[in-house]
C-alpha cells in the first residue's frame, strides 16, 4: 500500500511539472498592485515574504476583482541578485486605484509554459524546479498569470512567463 502511495504522490508531482516552455511576445503593459524587494537568508523565509505580499494585496480594501482589466492576478519577479528580487503582484486596471502602486511591464520575448496546478504543491517548489529548466532565459523579468476566479479552485492553470534572450 505505501508504494502504491508513494508512486501517486511522485506521479502527482512529476506531471505537474511537465513543462512545455514555447517562444512568445507580450507587448507592453501595466498593472496596479502592491510591490517588495525580497531579500532572505532561507527558502522559508522567502516564501514567508511573497505569502505577505499575496495577503497584502487580498486584504487591501481597494481591491476587487471588478477592478481588473482582463480578471487576471500578475506576479512579477525582476531585479534578481544573489539572495534577493524585486517582487510585484497585482492586477491590470485603467482604474487610478488608491494606495496601489504601478509597474510597467516593457514588451519583450519570453518562454511561455503552462503548469497544472493543484492544491498540494507549492510555487516556491515549481520555481526552484524551474531553475534547473534548461530554458534560454536572461532573468530580467519572470511572471505568473492566474485567472482571478480559479484561485478558488483546488485545480487550474498557471501561466509562467520567462524572459528570454
Amino acid at each position: 500500500m505505501i508504494k502504491i502511495l508513494i508512486f501517486l504522490i511522485l506521479y502527482t508531482y512529476s506531471n505537474a511539472l511537465e513543462f512545455n516552455f514555447k517562444q512568445t511576445a507580450l507587448d507592453e503593459f501595466e498593472i496596479k498592485g502592491f510591490s517588495k524587494a525580497i531579500v532572505y537568508k532561507t527558502k522559508e523565509d522567502r516564501d514567508n515574504q511573497i505569502a505577505k505580499l499575496w495577503e497584502k494585496l487580498f486584504s487591501s480594501n481597494n481591491f476587487s476583482v471588478k477592478k481588473s482589466k482582463d480578471k487576471k492576478l500578475y506576479v512579477v519577479y525582476t531585479n534578481y541578485k544573489k539572495n534577493s528580487f524585486d517582487c510585484f503582484i497585482g492586477i491590470k486596471s485603467d482604474l487610478k486605484i488608491k494606495n496601489f502602486e504601478s509597474k510597467l511591464i516593457k514588451d519583450s520575448k519570453y518562454q511561455r509554459g503552462i503548469l497544472k496546478y493543484e492544491q498540494n504543491l507549492n510555487m516556491s517548489d515549481i520555481w526552484d524546479e524551474i531553475q534547473k529548466e534548461k530554458v534560454n532565459r536572461n532573468f530580467k523579468t519572470d511572471i505568473e498569470e492566474y485567472r482571478l476566479f480559479d484561485l478558488s479552485k483546488s485545480k487550474y492553470d498557471v501561466t509562467i512567463y520567462l524572459s528570454s534572450k
